[in-house]
């Protein structure tokens, strides 16, 4: 996979689908995103391994070649009106195909950068400034879908027990590592107490308790001592638990 280090600090948002949802229902929720993010941009840039997809699906492979141009070893480039087919034809693509042999995808509008996918991790960044409407585009096409499409900006911040903890879509970070929003299961918000529960997942679907063997600094529950912070991050996961249909328990003061 193409390792090139590009910063996603254009993007407004992030695409966020639950881990509940099943692989083949999340790459739909993907596809769906995408053609509508597609329905706007005028070019996009390609990395795909063309070669892995002709093993399966030697068509599609050969449409590719013939609608991009060649930028270098695995990079292609492309107006959408002369590729959107053959990328449609690859974006309903199965398996390995579809995670590996599809890469990274850059979509632009005038050459401005509106949205970058990597479906091998999950990441999917997007622009909604730059393109009017986009932003209520998205979240019609998400309305249904156990995904959200949430601000990729600084939410919350707060220290805990000597952590900082900084919730950042699609992540809620420590100074140590990053656990994704996705693996959220549940939310408990306590405005009396001012006390945040979280009960995750873990990476093959584990609940809690191997959660906790496998992630040990998985952030669990936050006691806060400053209002302020409190409500910021109390609003912020109840804004993310009911854009990703999360259970969320809140208990007022």
């Amino acid at each position: 996979m193409n390792d090139e280090r590009v910063p996603d600090s254009f993007a407004s948002h992030a695409l966020v689908v639950a881990r509940s949802v099943d692989t083949d229902a999340g790459v739909d929720v993907h596809n769906a995103a995408l053609a509508a993010i597609l329905d706007r941009a005028d070019a996009v840039d390609l990395w795909a391994d063309t070669e892995l997809v002709a093993d399966e699906y030697p068509g599609v492979a050969a449409s590719l070649r013939e609608a991009f141009d060649r930028v270098d070893e695995d990079r292609y480039r492309a107006t959408l009106s002369d590729c959107r087919s053959a990328l449609d034809a690859l974006l309903a693509t199965e398996g390995v195909y579809r995670f590996v042999g599809l890469e990274r995808l850059d979509a632009r509008v005038d050459d401005r950068l509106i949205a970058r996918y990597v479906p091998d991790h999950s990441k999917f960044r997007v622009d909604c400034a730059a393109v009017e409407g986009l932003d209520a585009e998205l979240r019609r096409t998400l309305a249904d879908a156990e995904a959200a499409i949430l601000p990729a900006r600084t939410l919350a911040e707060w220290s805990c027990d000597g952590t900082r903890y900084e919730l950042h879509p699609p992540s809620l970070c420590t100074d140590r590592s990053c656990r994704g929003l996705s693996g959220i299961t549940s939310v408990r918000l306590d405005d009396a107490e001012r006390r945040i529960e979280l009960e995750w997942v873990g990476p093959n679907g584990v609940l809690q308790r191997a959660v906790d063997l496998l992630f040990p600094d998985s952030p669990r529950a936050f006691a806060f001592d400053d209002e302020g912070a409190y409500c910021d991050a109390a609003d912020a996961f109840e804004m993310i638990a009911k854009r990703l249909d999360i259970p969320i328990e809140r208990a007022s003061a």
